[in-house]
């Protein structure tokens, strides 16, 4: 799971959503690339305090699957809380590569000046299984297993 939608605040408290790339680590962070022209990179700066909706299966996020009579409520989804912080300095070439690999096309403009490595960190977990299959955790439960 590549994509998700960001959730931040905006400077006058409503929420802003837009489409993000992510490269997944196994501690349960998570890799991000964010323009500096972006509305979302401006909100982080204000509030790190962020949410990130990641579908199972993005495409049928696109409504694809309803062609066929699926129902895409039925999906599965969960909702992450955390906070965004810059990568760490020390560490970002190895960012920028971990993120490459996740996502091969972002060679193309990783090293563009406006373009930075966040690194989200999350909180609580809301896992949606489908109908009636609805789970809280807290993020503890990524890095134990």
């Amino acid at each position: 799971m590549n994509v998700a939608a960001l959730g931040t605040l905006e400077e006058n408290g409503s929420p802003h959503v837009s489409f993000v790339t992510l490269a997944p680590q196994e501690d349960g962070t998570a890799i991000l690339l964010l323009s500096d022209l972006a509305r979302h990179t401006a909100n982080i700066r204000r509030d790190v305090r962020v949410t990130m909706l990641v579908m199972a299966n993005h495409a049928r996020a696109r409504g694809s699957n309803t062609d066929s009579g699926e129902d895409p409520l039925a999906e599965e989804r969960i909702t992450v809380h955390g906070a965004i912080e810059p990568y760490p300095v020390m560490q970002l070439e190895d960012g920028k590569a971990l993120y490459v690999k996740h996502l091969p096309a972002s060679a193309q403009y990783i090293n563009f000046q406006d373009f930075n490595l966040y690194l989200f960190k999350p909180s609580k977990i809301f896992l949606v299984g489908g109908f009636g299959r609805i789970e809280t955790f807290s993020a503890d439960i990524l890095i134990q297993g």
